[in-house]
């Protein structure tokens, strides 16, 4: 994407982050007090014992002019039962994945770390996650094209780490909100 490219995106995400119908979407940007790039919010494994997330390196698959060796640094979640997840190179979006994966230990709403679900029905649950994630879409595409765009108030990584990871956690919580009712659908029609 070229400057003048970048800038016509970033003009029109911004105008959509100012908008009333936005603003009415997003219910809120105060998303819990945990941070979302903690270990100590991983789910237990299925087989009852804690996995671990660690830095590997592994092989590129593709060389990039720009990228030098043959191998490349990514999160990795494990645990010693041999169930593993991977390949993830923020470690927010590998504890978020590992909790979503079919190798843990389910969570519920009620116990959910982030956006204060255990207040809403899954439906509303739903519609409010579904504003948070595409909140935290353009916010994060306002931040990479603040990057790449060397605006004076661009984030810094930190922050971009942030809410990539807020985002994996919001995916989590739909996924487990879809789970819910689809169980709720289940039962009623039992």
């Amino acid at each position: 994407m070229g400057a003048s490219a970048a800038k016509a995106r970033l003009a029109q995400v911004q105008r959509t982050l100012a908008s009333a119908e936005h603003r009415a979407r997003t219910r809120t940007r105060n998303y819990g007090d945990a941070n979302p790039n903690d270990f100590t919010l991983l789910s237990k494994c299925k087989c009852g014992r804690k996995p671990w997330c660690v830095l590997e390196d592994f092989p590129r698959e593709t060389p990039h002019r720009d990228e030098f060796g043959p191998t490349r640094r990514a999160w990795v979640c494990r645990c010693e039962c041999g169930n593993a997840i991977g390949r993830q190179r923020l470690r927010g979006r590998i504890i978020a994945g590992w909790n979503r994966s079919a190798h843990a230990e389910p969570l519920t709403r009620q116990t959910y770390p982030f956006f204060r679900l255990a207040d809403k029905a899954p439906e509303v649950a739903l519609d409010y996650l579904e504003g948070i994630e595409q909140d935290l879409t353009l916010r994060r595409e306002e931040a990479y094209l603040k990057l790449v765009l060397a605006v004076t108030d661009a984030p810094g990584p930190a922050f971009v780490q942030r809410l990539e990871a807020y985002l994996a956690w919001c995916q989590t919580a739909k996924v487990l909100v879809k789970r819910e009712l689809g169980a709720v659908a289940r039962e009623v029609g039992r």
